[in-house]
């Protein structure tokens, strides 16, 4: 689902592949794939998506700023698997 944040977010691929979507300054889309060993760094107000590849699996790992009750910025690390169930 396209959506934005208002500050940055960093992922490292750790495995398996995907794409991330990001729209340009003239409203087109962008096809970025990623895949281990990757890298990406997401701006605060870039409208993005993402979607796995047909193996339908990708493990990350993310940092992102968070906002505590309006107070001082604090960082964010997780590792995420994302996998979708195939339907049998």
């Amino acid at each position: 689902m396209e959506h934005l944040h208002d500050h940055e977010e960093i992922r490292f691929i750790l495995d398996g592949v995907g794409y991330e979507d990001v729209r340009d300054f003239d409203g087109s889309w962008i096809r970025i794939e990623i895949k281990k060993g990757d890298l990406i760094v997401l701006p605060p107000g870039m409208y993005h998506r993402f979607t796995l590849d047909e193996d339908q699996y990708l493990k990350v790992s993310q940092c992102t700023h968070c906002h505590v009750s309006g107070v001082q910025s604090s960082i964010m690390i997780s590792n995420i698997d994302q996998a979708m169930q195939r339907l049998v």
